[in-house]
């Protein structure tokens, strides 16, 4: 999902979509989907230089199955490269470790790794997100 801070109607577009996404039962590729981002998102026809290129990750922080681990760590320090990217955890079972090395550096809890108990407080958790990844719209 790509941000463009300085444009409030996007800003209200990515909560809506985040909002009213459908998580539950989804089977996800981490990696898969980072590499997309990477590859076949920034860097092509409508990707804006001037824009920062953002990625907001959702995971529980454990790529599955685990030999999924370290090629979804790969892929996101690789795309940590060219775009800033921020994790929010899911489910009390969140691998922190996995968690901080999907997102960009400095990597610290609630500036660029988000954790919440469940997809029912995830919107407790869009402002302090919008607030990091969106700093000139505070």
């Amino acid at each position: 999902m790509l941000c463009a801070c300085s444009y409030t109607p996007e800003r209200a577009g990515v909560i809506n979509g985040l909002s009213n996404s459908d998580y539950l039962g989804q089977e996800m590729h981490t990696d898969d989907a980072l590499n997309v981002a990477r590859t076949q998102v920034f860097g092509q026809a409508g990707d804006r230089p001037t824009i920062a290129n953002i990625v907001v990750v959702i995971s529980n922080g454990q790529p599955w199955p685990p030999s999924r681990r370290q090629p979804t760590v790969n892929q996101a320090l690789d795309l940590q490269r060219i775009a800033t990217v921020f994790a929010i955890g899911i489910t009390p079972e969140i691998d922190v470790g996995i968690l901080r090395l999907l997102s960009s550096s400095p990597r610290v809890l609630n500036r660029n790794y988000f954790i919440t108990p469940d997809f029912d407080e995830l919107e407790n958790i869009l402002q302090p997100l919008l607030a990091s990844a969106c700093p000139t719209n505070r």
